[in-house]
This record gives C-alpha cells, sequence and structure tokens, in this order.
C-alpha cells in the first residue's frame, strides 16, 4: 500500500499489524508526513490507500479476528484483489470459521472467524419457528433482511455462562436445522472427483464437505 518493508517492526515477520500501525500512517490527516520515510509514494498516491487500509483494518477485526486485536499482514493482498472488482471472499469466510470451529471443538477457547456470522448461524437455529408449509416461502422476501424480525421472538442466551448453561440444556428438539433461507428443492454440490470442495482460506486450503453439511438440513 505505498509503504517500505520495515525491518524494525518484529511483528510484520510474525504476520501481524496493530491496529494503531494503519491508522497512524492513514487514518491521521498528518500521517504521510510523520512516517514519510516508511512511504515509497507520494502524499497523493498515499490518499489512495486509504480505502485499502480501512479495508484491510475492518476485515482484521471483524472477519479475520486474532487475538488481542491483531491483524493479519495477508488480508493486504486480499483487498488489492477485491478492489481490482470481480471477486469474492465468501468462499474465504467459510473456510476460516469452519478452521475456527475445529479448532474450538478441540480446546481452543478464541474463535479466529466471523463472530457477527456464527451468531446469526447459532440464533436461526435455536429460533424455533411455526410449521409451515414450504411452498409459501417464496412470499417471504429476503430473508436476512426478516432475520431482525424473527429474532424478536427468540431470547437469545447474554454472555459466556449463560450460553453454556443453554447449549447444556439444549435438546435436538429444540434446534431447527432446516433454515428459511434454503429453498424447498434438492440440492447436490460436489466436485468431479472428491465428495468434497478444496476453499482457500487466509490460512491456506480448507476442505468443505457440502453433502455432510446439507443432511443437516434435510437436503440431498
Amino acid at each position: 500500500m505505498g509503504m517500505c518493508h520495515n525491518s524494525s517492526l518484529l511483528c510484520l515477520k510474525e504476520g501481524w499489524i496493530s491496529l494503531e500501525f494503519p491508522y497512524s500512517r492513514f487514518g491521521d490527516e498528518e500521517g504521510h508526513e510523520n512516517f514519510h520515510r516508511e512511504f515509497v509514494c507520494s502524499l497523493a498516491k498515499s490518499e489512495r490507500y486509504r480505502l485499502n487500509a480501512f479495508a484491510v483494518a475492518l476485515l482484521g477485526l471483524l472477519v479475520f479476528p486474532m487475538k488481542r486485536g491483531k491483524i493479519h499482514t495477508s488480508l493486504s493482498y486480499v483487498v488489492c484483489m477485491m478492489a481490482r472488482g470481480g471477486k469474492t471472499i465468501v468462499p474465504m469466510i467459510l473456510a476460516e470459521i469452519i478452521r475456527a470451529l475445529t479448532k474450538c471443538t478441540k480446546g481452543k477457547r478464541y474463535l479466529e472467524g466471523c463472530n457477527f456470522l456464527l451468531q446469526l448461524w447459532a440464533d436461526e437455529h435455536f429460533y424455533q419457528r411455526a410449521n409451515m408449509v414450504d411452498n409459501i416461502r417464496r412470499s417471504m422476501g429476503i430473508k436476512n433482511i426478516n432475520h431482525h424480525s424473527r429474532m424478536k421472538y427468540f431470547v437469545s442466551p447474554i454472555g459466556t455462562k449463560d450460553w453454556f448453561m443453554y447449549l447444556r440444556e439444549c435438546s435436538a428438539t429444540k434446534i431447527q436445522w432446516k433454515y428459511y433461507w434454503l429453498k424447498p428443492r434438492c440440492v447436490i454440490i460436489r466436485g468431479n472427483e472428491l465428495y468434497f470442495i478444496k476453499l482457500i482460506g487466509l490460512n491456506g486450503v480448507q476442505p468443505y464437505a457440502p453433502l455432510r453439511v446439507l443432511r443437516q438440513f434435510r437436503q440431498i
């Protein structure tokens, strides 16, 4: 983003930066002047990178979080590809959430995935809807817009202890395995040779088995 390599920053060798780093250089109006030795571009050109720096900070803190507010430096390449247009990071988000949940099942206490999407996923599963005929779902509009109105009837646990108690007492009859969002038709997703799809995540390739996931939603 128009900056030279800073060998004095040990965190760069470990693949992360703090939020203060991009903010002090791109968020502050005098950032280029205060850190001019770190830039290899003019002030006018550095202005073009301000939006990229904001996107890196946003993704690093909310979508691909690390412990203690660290921001993954590889996100700079992701943002550059997105800026060119025609790219989506949805498969990458899915890959990192799967990776993060797998680590949590092995005892890790921190989710390195998008907490907002995980919260939405949980609320949609635990929300008990009334029995409805599948063929009237098309009239319900865009499902993520209706999410807020549905959640008015779901009393969500607050805090870690409440969630632990809620999940311990939760039974299969209290979980909605089929989303509002999935249309009532057969869905078949598979690769040419393997029963899983290789998703390229921020930390490498993550296998994703859609057939296994779709069975939870009573789909083929």
